[in-house]
């Protein structure tokens, strides 16, 4: 439990074994410093796979997979949801040995995003390919498009999603799916973009309509390549969402702001972080 704070945030961070903790879940609570108000959390599953017979620490691969995230209804379109994103990957990258992943994604807009702005790459060894999907702007979205339903929809969609390989969108989606998500499937193309607006869809994603083209892999696990961990890549785009040069961790040790520009920690060090995420494999 730690404070984090920029000159447009103020909230804490709390982690907590999820309520089956025998699956290795675990939530990460996101909340207000002032109002203790929830913002919103990720459901991770973690574990970890050793190649040899003994336990030798530095021969061991950690994994953390994401499971979901929720954004509290009235916080959302703030930008919140990259920024959480963006916290439990550098979780991931303090700690070192650990491979960020994601279970299977049914969230076009997520599954956006750690594709197209933190570089993962779905995984195909057990099978399922999953679906590749276009995520277009309302605005570039043909008038007289079919949309799933052959009525209009009762909620306002924010986005439409279509599939440029034909397959029915419909079965991959339940009604309670789209209205959520406040998307709607269309069936067909989206037209070309007469400028290059950006327009920005719960706060989480933001797609130019110069590149809506750009094809999303959805129903499909993911995982970051280990060559963006390694060469720094995945570490300078999570510190551009983060914006680590105003960023500073508030140490409830003492009265003093202790920089946190060059390593995210929440002023705990990482055996403790480690511990806290696991800790409970042991």
């Amino acid at each position: 439990k730690r404070n984090l704070k920029s000159s447009h945030l103020d909230f804490q961070v709390r982690i907590k074994p999820h309520r089956n903790p025998s699956r290795n879940g675990l939530t990460i609570g996101f909340f207000d410093s002032k109002t203790d108000e929830k913002l919103g959390f990720l459901l991770i599953r973690n574990s970890f796979y050793n190649n040899n017979t003994t336990y030798i620490k530095d021969s061991i691969k950690w994994s953390t997979s994401l499971i979901g995230m929720l954004v509290t209804e009235s916080h959302r379109g703030k930008g919140l949801a990259k920024i959480f994103l963006a916290i439990w990957l550098r979780f991931s990258l303090n700690l070192g040995h650990t491979s960020p992943r994601s279970e299977k994604m049914n969230k076009p807009l997520m599954a956006y995003t750690l594709q197209h702005q933190f570089g993962f790459m779905p995984i195909t060894t057990n099978g399922d390919g999953g679906i590749d999907i276009i995520i277009s702007p309302l605005s570039v979205v043909a008038s007289n498009s079919n949309h799933s339903s052959s009525t209009a929809p009762d909620y306002e969609p924010k986005f439409s999603i279509y599939s440029p390989s034909g397959k029915r969108l419909e079965s991959a989606f339940s009604f309670n799916d789209l209205r959520v998500q406040s998307m709607v499937i269309t069936t067909d193309p989206p037209k070309p973009p007469t400028n290059t607006q950006s327009e920005i869809f719960s706060g989480q994603v933001e797609l130019r309509q110069n590149n809506h083209q750009k094809l999303t892999r959805i129903k499909a696990s993911f995982e970051c390549p280990d060559n963006l961990i390694n060469d720094g890549s995945l570490s300078q785009k999570v510190d551009d969402i983060l914006g680590l040069q105003s960023l500073y961790c508030n140490s409830t040790e003492s009265n003093q702001n202790i920089d946190c520009q060059s390593s995210l920690e929440f002023c705990i060090p990482n055996n403790i972080l480690h511990n806290a995420l696991f800790g409970f494999l042991r």
